[in-house]
C-alpha cells in the first residue's frame, strides 16, 4: 500500500511538472505568433530566441542571430539593368523601396541574360524584402513607376 501510496504521488508530481512546462511553452508560442502577426520582427525574433534557448537548446549552443554585410545598392526611376554581381552563399537578402505604385524586380543570369526569377512585383508604394537562394553572377532588372530603391545583403 505504502508502495502504490509513493508512485501515485510520484505519478501526479511528474504530471504537475509536465503541465507547467507546457503551459511556458504555449505562453512563448503565443508570443512568437502574436509578434509575428503584428508585424514585430524584433519582438519575434526575440521570442524565438527565448524558446530556443530554453526548451530546445537547453545547455548546449545559443541561437544567436548573425551579422549580414551589405552588397550593392541602386536608386533611381524607370527602368535600369544593374551591372553583374556575384553571389557566393545563400540565402541572401533583397530589399526595396518604392515611392511609386509599381516596382518590379527580376534576377537574370549574367551569363545569358536569361530571367531567372520574378522577385517581386509591387503595387503600392513602400517597403518590402525577400531572400533568394541561388548562387552565382546575376543582373537586376528593376522597373518603377516613379523613384526607387534596391539594396542586396549577403
Amino acid at each position: 500500500m505504502k508502495r502504490s501510496a509513493i508512485l501515485c504521488l510520484t505519478i501526479v508530481f511528474v504530471l504537475f511538472i509536465t503541465t507547467i512546462a507546457f503551459a511556458s511553452i504555449d505562453d512563448d508560442l503565443a508570443k512568437i505568433k502574436s509578434a509575428y502577426e503584428s508585424g514585430n520582427i524584433d519582438e519575434f525574433k526575440k521570442a524565438v530566441f527565448t524558446l530556443y534557448d530554453n526548451y530546445i537548446g537547453k545547455g548546449q549552443t545559443k541561437l544567436i542571430e548573425t551579422a549580414v554585410k551589405s552588397g550593392k545598392y541602386w536608386s533611381g526611376s524607370g527602368t535600369k539593368n544593374t551591372e553583374p554581381f556575384a553571389i557566393s552563399s545563400t540565402p541572401w537578402k533583397i530589399k526595396w523601396n518604392s515611392e511609386s505604385d509599381f516596382l518590379m524586380i527580376s534576377l537574370s543570369n549574367a551569363e545569358d541574360g536569361e530571367i531567372i526569377d520574378i522577385l517581386a512585383t509591387i503595387t503600392e508604394k513602400g517597403t518590402g524584402e525577400t531572400y533568394v537562394y541561388e548562387k552565382g553572377k546575376f543582373f537586376l532588372t528593376i522597373t518603377g513607376g516613379g523613384s526607387w530603391e534596391v539594396e542586396i545583403e549577403e
